[in-house]
């Protein structure tokens, strides 16, 4: 609990859990909550779901195999490329921060270009690449319309603010004028298509559309990272069946998602810039990158079983 944000001026400290049971959880103190927070989605079948705790007691039973690949990736990936219309192929990661990394650098690498768009008030992670104006000062934030560029902390490098070009949300128009003046140099926009970090700010009726159209014009790769959003709100918000007036069932380029492990935290990438083409991108140049690809950092057995229980009954 280290992070400022969670300081919790009520209690003059951070909110400490103690145990989580069903739909409840208590504090260090004893207190007892309704727990509507559910770890970022991860957790909607509740603390303790009888289906999860199996899958992790197996999971345990074949021990903690990490660096490893595992037949329980592939089930999940493939469940995950059934329902997410641009997953047509799937990473697990880490971490949020690593996944949209990895969404970014093959974006960069599919373009050729380097330059990014990101919004006032959307959080992607603590990489020096996306770092700006998620939580700015207001009285550093600049206009409405022309938001200041505010790096999230010290420590990075200014050059790294060149590449980065801050807009504001909801507003098609203030994107369609930065394409046409700098779409050449841009690789990717990124942003969350339910603003959480703001307080949950749905796009405007037909925004999400306008901006599927913008990007596909200009040859701009579109990333939704719905780390927050994901599998919490009815469906993905880029679903197959979705609510066609208001654009929100436009598929990305890219999505980044958190909520899969359903009692553990677990975080994918699904590339479809199709063409089956990225992945062999993000391992360019030489064969070493590729060797480093598939040996980064996995999902636990135990957050993997924990989907595959959870999902595979349901198909």
């Amino acid at each position: 609990m280290s992070a400022a944000a969670r300081f919790h001026p009520a209690l003059g400290r951070p909110f400490f859990a103690a145990r989580g049971e069903g739909s409840r959880l208590w504090d260090v103190d004893g207190r007892e909550y309704i727990d509507l927070h559910m770890s970022f989605g991860a957790a909607l079948l509740g603390h303790g779901h009888p289906a999860i705790r199996r899958a992790v007691q197996q999971a345990l039973d074949l021990g903690i195999l990490c660096a490893f690949e595992l037949e329980f990736q592939a089930e999940v990936a493939r469940k995950i490329s059934e329902m997410v219309p641009c997953a047509e192929q799937v990473r697990f990661t880490g971490s949020g921060t690593e996944t949209t990394w990895h969404a970014v650098r093959t974006a960069r690498a599919y373009t050729g270009r380097f330059k990014l768009v990101k919004f006032e008030g959307h959080f992607h992670g603590f990489s020096d690449v996306l770092g700006y104006s998620s939580w700015p000062p207001l009285a550093q934030a600049g206009p409405p319309g022309a938001p200041a560029k505010i790096p999230e902390s010290a420590g990075m490098p200014p050059e790294d603010a060149d590449e980065v070009i801050v807009l504001p949300w909801n507003d098609a128009d203030a994107l369609a004028r930065t394409l046409v003046a700098r779409g050449r140099e841009i690789a990717a926009v990124i942003m969350e298509p339910i603003n959480y970090n703001s307080g949950g700010i749905m796009p405007l009726p037909g925004y999400l559309q306008a901006v599927r159209e913008l990007t596909a014009k200009h040859g701009v790769v579109l990333i939704f990272d719905e780390i927050l959003s994901g599998f919490r709100t009815g469906g993905t918000i880029h679903r197959r069946e979705g609510d066609r007036r208001s654009g929100r069932d436009r598929p990305p380029d890219h999505a980044d998602r958190l909520a899969l492990g359903r009692g553990r935290p677990s975080r994918s990438l699904g590339p479809g810039l199709g063409r089956a083409r990225a992945p062999r991108i993000a391992a360019a140049p030489a064969d070493r990158s590729r060797s480093r690809r598939e040996s980064s950092p996995r999902p636990e057995v135990a957050q993997l079983r924990s989907a595959v229980a959870v999902w595979l009954p349901c198909t």
